[in-house]
């Protein structure tokens, strides 16, 4: 502080396990979003609840569709079954349905019916989820859905509309904050 004029110094490693200091004239400083003008805020910091909850979905999605957690169907037999019989049943269904015999025409025999499962209301609120949380993220970086591979609502010329967007609201003052920086 020289009359009461701010003095910005940064300190940064040598590389040497040392630090020096270097004045602001002598840095390149791109200023982004600011509370003070001088110190930036993390761009991933201000959206952390975003993030996180893509984080979150991403792995509870993983975990899900990795151990198959949900059956596609399940198997009915008309009459009861004791429970070695069930499992015999359970277990030459999977024998039968895993690895290289996955999608292969099943046999049924004694009256099993097979009754495939859909979606539940969950599952496709997940999905919806997972594509909110993508198009979120895109935001927080100004980049149109497109880019990220969500053509869900994308025309011909909607698509020509956001990439003169893209470059005039998000690339631009990028830019700009570079050449500020150089200059």
């Amino acid at each position: 502080n020289v009359n009461g004029s701010v003095t910005i110094t940064y300190t940064i490693a040598d590389g040497k396990g040392g630090h020096r200091d270097v004045p602001a004239a002598d840095m390149l400083h791109l200023r982004g979003l600011s509370s003070d003008g001088i110190m930036g805020l993390s761009t991933i910091g201000l959206q952390r609840e975003a993030v996180g909850m893509a984080l979150a979905a991403e792995k509870y999605g993983a975990t899900f569709f990795a151990n198959d957690a949900q059956p596609r169907g399940v198997l009915m037999h008309p009459g009861t079954l004791d429970e070695s019989a069930a499992k015999n049943v359970r277990e030459s269904w999977q024998k039968r349905q895993t690895g290289d015999d996955r999608h292969k025409v099943a046999v049924l025999e004694e009256g099993l019916k097979y009754v495939p499962m859909g979606m539940t209301n969950e599952d496709a609120q997940f999905l919806e989820t997972r594509k909110y949380q993508r198009s979120e993220i895109a935001s927080i970086f100004r980049i149109p859905p497109h880019k990220i591979g969500d053509l869900e609502r994308a025309t011909f010329s909607n698509i020509e509309q956001q990439s003169i967007e893209y470059v005039v609201d998000a690339l631009l003052p990028r830019l700009r904050r570079w050449e500020q920086a150089l200059e």
